[in-house]
């Protein structure tokens, strides 16, 4: 979690140091249990849209989890993006409230870009 990067440093550091307490939590993980809407067969190419559905841990908190994968297949080159919503207390963390900002909506995008090559074998 320490290499986490918005577009704002001192965000940044506030937000691991106070909410995610990566000296605490340094480690996030996903463990995939299934894979929906993936065909039998992969496809040589085109797009699939599928599920992952596994267990999310953040900040020491292990939660059963849904993934939204848009997942382009080209040859044995596989990429996408995988998103999932989560809120501050799904996990443990407190809502980050400051003086000088208004207000922190209660919606975190957490977002996995991939790229992976099939290999025989």
């Amino acid at each position: 979690m320490d290499s986490l990067k918005s577009d704002k440093e001192n965000r940044d550091s506030w937000i691991k140091s106070h909410t995610l307490r990566t000296d605490s939590f340094p480690i996030t993980s996903i463990v995939v249990r299934e894979i929906q809407g993936l065909p039998a067969k992969l496809p040589t190419s085109g797009t699939l849209s599928v599920k992952l559905l596994g267990d999310l841990t953040i900040h020491g908190v292990t939660r059963p989890w849904t993934w939204d994968v848009a997942l382009k297949v080209n040859g044995n080159d596989y990429s996408g993006t995988a998103t999932t919503h989560i809120k501050f207390g799904d996990f443990g963390m407190e809502q980050p409230r400051l003086m000088i900002v208004m207000s922190v909506v209660d919606d975190i995008k957490l977002q996995y870009d991939f790229h992976f090559v099939k290999t025989d074998g």
